[in-house]
């Protein structure tokens, strides 16, 4: 005897298996409504109504082939074939109102007449002649029905082709535009890598030329120097400063558009100590507003490494009288706790020395012929150091 073994594992001859099939609840049966498989387990709770899987197969009323699921999936099926829809519509009215169409206005009033003979001999039968002119008056205000939405899908369905016609050409526009947006940018960042390339070229070389004119700047700078040492001052610890057109710079000091003045570089020797005079002419510090003031600077040289500091050399500066030989004179020596006579650090130290050099009216009498034709000449002696190869 043969025997079965059900999924339920359930065990038995085939003849039970045959009744046990239609109570297991792992056995599958066809749904339907629709037509979906479903175990004899999960029969009720798939006809529960919260569960939309369980719809009825319905055809599609315009015609197309196949079943479906009454809701989303029906409607899914409507708004995909939309078109295909449309033209059966079309078709079906163009039918309609070709059949409509042969029937002629003869036709259409013999009928009538037939049936209105027909009633007429058959009184006995009014109710039904009524039903059937009500139905003829339905049948024609369908077919007018029917005409008018054939005439308006008909426009409808020309207005969709021409839409469709439109996003075509909208599409191919704009896949167009596209590629030209991505060329152009291609070209924009291709340039502006290059243009990034030359700015820094442009830049180095910007940074190297500052660097090389500074570099001139302090050659010239240097040479200049040196050629007012030759030309204006001296290397022998002497120098004689000529002031031309001194009223307008004294007017020019005392309405502030000038503060000081300097005079040309000098040197003590040849290898000596560099420096020069600051010139206050309305004064400084204790005498601003009522002395002329004069210091001393001491300028960074390129044989400093060879001098003796602090510095430590008396100072004596003069205004020279030029008419009678009649001369002013201070002099001063220098503090060597003072950073001004240390060894300079920078280009110059901070000018130190007499800040009551000579009173401003002392200095305009004209007895004392300070100023000769708008003309000052101011005299400054440094003490000589021993040579710096022998100190």
């Amino acid at each position: 005897m043969l025997h079965a073994v059900c999924q339920c594992l359930w065990t038995g001859t085939i003849k039970e298996f045959t009744k046990h099939e239609k109570s297991c609840p792992e056995a599958s049966a066809l749904c339907p409504q629709c037509l979906a498989p479903i175990k004899n387990c999960e029969k009720q709770q798939h006809k529960d109504s919260k569960y939309d899987s369980c719809q009825p197969m319905v055809k599609c009323k315009y015609g197309c082939n196949g079943l479906f699921r009454r809701g989303s999936e029906l409607e899914e099926h409507s708004c995909r074939h939309l078109s295909i829809h449309l033209d059966s519509v079309y078709e079906t009215v163009n039918r309609l109102y070709s059949k409509h169409k042969a029937l002629t206005e003869g036709q259409i009033a013999l009928h009538a007449e037939a049936i209105t003979e027909a009633a007429m001999k058959n009184t006995k039968m009014p109710e039904e002649w009524e039903i059937i002119l009500e139905k003829v008056n339905q049948l024609e205000s369908k077919i007018a029905e029917v005409q008018t939405q054939a005439l308006k899908a008909e426009a409808e369905n020309v207005e969709i082709m021409g839409i469709d016609k439109k996003v075509v050409i909208l599409r191919d526009v704009v896949t167009v535009l596209h590629k030209e947006i991505f060329n152009s940018t291609n070209r924009l960042n291709t340039q502006m890598v290059k243009d990034r390339e030359t700015v820094t070229s442009l830049q180095q070389k910007i940074t190297h030329l500052e660097r090389s004119q500074l570099r001139s700047d302090l050659v010239i700078r240097d040479l200049e120097d040196r050629i007012k040492i030759v030309e204006f001052g001296s290397m022998d610890g002497t120098l004689i400063w000529k002031i031309t057109d001194f009223g307008t710079k004294m007017r020019q000091a005392k309405d502030g558009e000038i503060t000081s003045m300097y005079s040309p570089n000098f040197m003590t020797s040849k290898y000596g100590y560099k420096m020069c005079v600051r010139l206050y002419l309305n004064g400084d510090s204790m005498g601003k507003g009522t002395h002329v003031s004069l210091f001393l600077v001491l300028l960074r040289g390129d044989y400093d490494a060879l001098q003796r500091w602090p510095f430590r050399q008396k100072v004596t500066l003069t205004l020279i009288g030029q008419v009678g030989g009649q001369h002013h004179q201070d002099a001063f020596q220098p503090d060597m706790a003072s950073s001004s006579f240390a060894r300079p650090l920078t280009a110059m130290n901070v000018a130190s020395g007499c800040p009551l050099f000579i009173t401003q009216s002392a200095l305009e009498q004209h007895g004392h012929s300070y100023v000769v034709n708008n003309t000052l000449f101011i005299k400054i002696e440094v003490a000589t150091p021993p040579s710096p190869l022998y100190r």
